[in-house]
């Protein structure tokens, strides 16, 4: 905000005051290394990293709205949603974004409530939409995330390529949206929105199928989300998330 009305000011500097007037009190300097830490650069977060809090100086809110099917065919419902979890896992790993929890997000799954009624509802500023198309093997997804304050697009953006895309389209949707909020990501931070946690398409749809399964909670989904859970296990071996999926 400041760095809007004096272009004059370091940013350090502009980091810092951002930090200092955080309603969070998390987010304000503890200490006075804390500020010198700030103004140079060079804070540091307990694991080592360099801290985004510090280097973005408040946090950020965001509700990630279940991305619409926009296909002919209900069987891409599951693309949607496995795509709106993922945004929704990648802003949560980073310190400096509050976001609302997949639970929440659900119930808003095609609801006509304006953007501003839903941002004021959920406490938030900032709101993602967006809505994905599949033609056979060919995928595009478009986004928006909007300024809820101000009722104005912040960004905004389209993607294409085929199913064996997602995990790509994921990781450019997830970093566009890092970066319209200006946030700064740790190494950490960054090797973690990188991550594939199942790299197999075929097993990662069987997961999503499975899940879609799970959060009927009737035990014949829950019985056929096991055998999907197990027939992307044999694609993929022992893998975290199958094992977590499991579990549940």
């Amino acid at each position: 905000l400041i760095s809007a009305k004096r272009t004059d000011v370091p940013e350090a500097l502009c980091t810092l005051i951002a930090g200092l007037l955080s309603k969070d009190p998390a987010n304000r300097p503890q200490t006075a290394r804390d500020v010198l830490a700030i103004l140079d650069g060079t804070a540091i977060t307990p694991s080592g990293n360099v801290s985004s809090v510090a280097l973005t100086g408040e946090m950020k809110s965001v509700a990630v709205l279940p991305f619409t099917n926009m296909s002919a065919d209900p069987a891409s419902e599951h693309f949607a949603d496995g795509l709106t979890d993922e945004i929704i896992t990648d802003l949560s790993m980073l310190r400096t974004v509050r976001v609302i929890s997949r639970q929440s997000a659900m119930r808003l799954k095609g609801t006509d409530k304006d953007v501003r009624t839903i941002a004021r509802e959920l406490g938030t500023r900032y709101v993602l939409t967006g809505g994905i198309r599949t033609a056979g093997s060919n995928l595009r997804v478009t986004a928006q995330l909007v300024d809820a304050t101000a009722d104005t697009p912040l960004w905004a953006d389209k993607y294409t390529g085929t199913l064996d895309d997602v995990f790509d389209i994921q990781e450019r949707l997830s970093r566009q949206i890092v970066e319209a909020l200006r946030v700064r990501l740790t190494p950490d931070e960054d090797r973690r929105i990188a991550e594939r946690p199942i790299a197999d398409m075929r097993a990662y749809e069987f997961y999503l199928l499975a899940r879609q399964q799970i959060w009927s909670f009737t035990k014949p989904s829950l019985e056929r989300a096991l055998q999907l859970i197990r027939q992307a296990q044999d694609l993929v071996g022992e893998n975290e998330l199958l094992l977590a999926a499991e579990g549940m």
